[in-house]
């Protein structure tokens, strides 16, 4: 099984996208990278100005000044390698007074008319401090690196390396190393750094972090990390319980000839009985809270104990009458103390709990099944692990000829 296909892509051609955001490779060369944060002018307006009128605005600071040495142009913000007068800079030489005066003759002509037209109104000169050189030079003329990288899938992605700033498109900028950890990554391609960039395709570890680093012989160096992939929280595991419900209320009819039986005479009183009557819940194994008269009609129809007469109070367990009211029971008997044969009627509510099964830790399902499969899917997920790869060795470019014939690491060993 092949490893990878190497291969070159023009980040032109392709567009990549980091953590959900665009990123266009386009108007690099003359982008500038940010200014320390709140330091005010004259960063602010710098930051409003293209890279090519910053340039502009340096060669008109070194025409405002007459330096004999390149020394001078160190201290004031410049560096070796920056170009000055038309020369490149280097510690213990001095300008040569004829290319200077050649230099100023034609900066005179176009860019000192440029600065006067559209630069000059807008920034202070005075301003230009050898901070405020630097940060231009560093931040939007020399050539500087940049990154980016695209997550195609949990276990793989693009890594680009390009260069920007205004002198990018002129530079020489070739790689000397190229590392990666918690990974493995085709081989970089060689060859001078470009404005457009080179992508490499990647493949993560495990699940570890990925990091690619590319170290440079003038633009220094940059890493790229793609943090491990975000397992999803699978959560607790679902699961169904049995729970008394939240009390419910509901109201009985009752007739003394259909529901009520005589338990006994009363003595010295022919006409005179004690009746009962058992009522339950509509739902099985439902355990009675409460229960209340709600109506009671008939001529001598009494609700007991009707003046301690019944020797029972109004409702109890059916097999313990001497306990008064109807607690966490699944029946609740009704006593009535009857003076007369007229009929009598009653309505009756019971309170209680029943018995349901709950769904714990489902979220807004209310049915375990789909519940738990869903749960199932997620903790599948969150298992899901990156095949394990070795890394390669650090791809290392020390001569021109070796940017040539890129060193390409072994691929893994398939069994």
């Amino acid at each position: 099984m092949r490893w990878m296909q190497s291969r070159r892509i023009n980040i032109n051609k392709a567009l990549f996208i980091l953590m959900g955001v665009s990123v266009s490779m386009t108007g690099r060369a003359d982008s500038c990278a940010g200014p320390p944060p709140d330091l005010g002018e004259p960063y602010t307006t710098l930051t409003g100005l293209p890279a090519r009128e910053l340039q502009v605005a340096l060669d008109e600071y070194a025409f405002q000044r007459t330096w004999s040495r390149h020394a001078q142009a160190l201290s004031a913000g410049f560096a070796e390698g920056d170009r000055v007068y038309g020369e490149t800079l280097k510690r213990g030489r001095n300008f040569d007074a004829q290319r200077q005066a050649q230099w100023r003759r034609a900066y005179e002509k176009q860019g000192h008319t440029e600065y006067l037209e559209h630069i000059g109104a807008r920034l202070n000169m005075a301003a230009l401090k050898a901070p405020v050189v630097d940060w231009i030079l560093r931040s939007c003329i020399r050539p500087r690196l940049w990154s980016t990288a695209s997550s195609t899938g949990a276990c793989r992605a693009g890594v680009a390396f390009g260069l920007a700033g205004l002198e990018a498109r002129n530079a020489h900028v070739v790689p000397r190393s190229f590392r990666v950890t918690g990974g493995r990554c085709e081989s970089w391609p060689g060859g001078e750094l470009t404005v457009q960039g080179t992508t490499v395709e990647c493949v993560r570890s495990g699940n570890s972090e990925l990091k690619v680093e590319l170290q440079t012989n003038d633009a220094g160096r940059l890493e790229q990390q793609i943090p491990p992939p975000r397992q999803p929280d699978a959560g607790p595991e679902p699961r169904q319980e049995t729970r008394l419900s939240e009390p419910v209320s509901e109201a009985i009819s009752l007739h003394r000839a259909l529901d009520y039986h005589l338990i006994r005479v009363g003595a010295g009183c022919p006409s005179c009985g004690l009746y009962a009557a058992d009522v339950r819940p509509s739902h099985a194994d439902a355990l009675i809270v409460s229960v209340a008269t709600v109506s009671s009609r008939g001529s001598g129809w009494r609700r007991c104990p009707a003046d301690l007469r019944c020797g029972v109070q109004e409702f109890s367990p059916p097999d313990n009458p001497s306990l008064s009211g109807c607690s966490d029971v699944p029946v609740c008997r009704v006593w009535r103390l009857a003076e007369s044969n007229v009929e009598g009627a009653d309505v009756v509510q019971i309170t209680y709990h029943h018995p349901e099964q709950v769904c714990v830790n489902c979220g807004e399902e209310t049915d375990f099944n789909a519940a738990f499969s869903r749960w199932q899917k997620a903790a599948e997920a969150a298992r899901t692990r990156c095949d394990v790869v070795p890394e390669a060795a650090p791809q290392l470019f020390a001569t021109r000829r070796a940017l040539a014939r890129p060193a390409t690491p072994n691929p893994p060993k398939t069994h």
